[in-house]
Order: C-alpha cells, then sequence, then structure tokens
C-alpha cells in the first residue's frame, strides 16, 4: 500500500501547499497530512491551534486525506523523523511509504535529507512538488491579513477566505507574542516557560 505524507504547520494552508496534497492524493492509497506545532498556537510564528488549521484544511480537502497532528520535537535530533512516522501510523494505522514536501522538499536538493534515518528500516521514496504557487510564503499570508491588503486573496484558496476574514483578529492579535514552550537540551522535553 502506498501511503503518503505532507507535514507542516500551514499557519494558514496556502495554494502552494494544494499542488502537493492533490499530487499525493492521485498518488496515494492514503493521504495523510500532519499538522505540526499544535500545542504552540497563540504565538506569532504559530497563530491558529491546530483546530484551527485542520478545519481550514477540511474546507479545501474535504475528502480523501486523513488529518492528524503531533507536538514538534527538535528538527535537529535524529528523532525527528522517527516522531512523524510514529504520527502518521497513529493516524493512518501505517507508516509513510512517500514523503511529500515542494521543490526543496526537506533538504534533499541541497543533499540534507532528514529521513536517512528511517530509511534504513522503513522503505521510503521522497517527492518533490513543484508548482507555479510554490513560492507563496504562509508569513507574507499572515502579515498580509494583518496589514489589511490583498496579497492573502491570491495566495490562499477562496473556500476558506471567509474563514480567514474571522480568524483576522487573531493574527493582529498574535504579533509580538513569543513561543511558550522551550525545548530542555538533549532531552526533546517541552516546558511552560
Amino acid at each position: 500500500m502506498k501511503v503518503g505524507l505532507l507535514y507542516g504547520r500551514f499557519q494558514p494552508p496556502t495554494k502552494g501547499h494544494q499542488p502537493i496534497v492533490k499530487k499525493m492524493k492521485a498518488e496515494c492509497d492514503k493521504a495523510v497530512v500532519l499538522v505540526g506545532f499544535g500545542q504552540d498556537g497563540g504565538t506569532e510564528r504559530n497563530p491558529l491551534n491546530v483546530v484551527e488549521v485542520i478545519s481550514l484544511w477540511q474546507k479545501i480537502e474535504p475528502k480523501g486525506v486523513i488529518f492528524g497532528f503531533m507536538n514538534e520535537l527538535d528538527k535537529a535530533s535524529p528523532q525527528w523523523a522517527e516522531w512523524i512516522f510514529w504520527h502518521c501510523k497513529l493516524f493512518s494505522g501505517s507508516y509513510p511509504t512517500h514523503i511529500y514536501g515542494g521543490p526543496d522538499c526537506w533538504g534533499v536538493s541541497r543533499g540534507l535529507d532528514v529521513w536517512n534515518p528511517v530509511k534504513e528500516k522503513h522503505p521510503l521514496e521522497v517527492v518533490c512538488v513543484d508548482s507555479r504557487h510554490a513560492n507563496i510564503s504562509a508569513t507574507a499570508v499572515r502579515q498580509s491579513l494583518i496589514d489589511g491588503t490583498d496579497y492573502w486573496r491570491g495566495a490562499t484558496d477562496q473556500r476558506i477566505h471567509q474563514d480567514l476574514e474571522n480568524l483576522r483578529e487573531v493574527f493582529i492579535r498574535t504579533q509580538g507574542v513569543e513561543q511558550q514552550f522551550k525545548i530542555i537540551p538533549d532531552s526533546n522535553i517541552k516546558v511552560l516557560t
């Protein structure tokens, strides 16, 4: 069985993410989207909580995608890829066979394949998807919502425009709010600060 996985913060989902999910759905028996940093909603970097992000995704992709969430480990740790694999299995019942991403796709194009530790245990292919929307920045979308410019309308799916209008206050309120958790060095445990 071919199981595709896309992992990200999606703050918010943009037209840059959509071609990746579309390709994954077309190529895989199961398509899984994991939302990371779910415990860190309400900050400038992650203004939306995991429920808000998944709700937006479900309006864009109402069928054919399994949505899940996970706490974030330090990406520099060797456990990071295993953590993502475990969460994919938790929500879909299967480990991923294909990891999907954008043009740089987890640094593979720069020789930085973060998936090497799990490739020894699980067959895995990394699929990099390029599209005309690949350079859309979720950060720029958030800033456009805050500033009241129209950039965000062209960068996001119209099915979530009303939701984003309603969430504009969240983006404004979280400006300057820093992460409320920190990683204890060498432990991967998060604590309130």
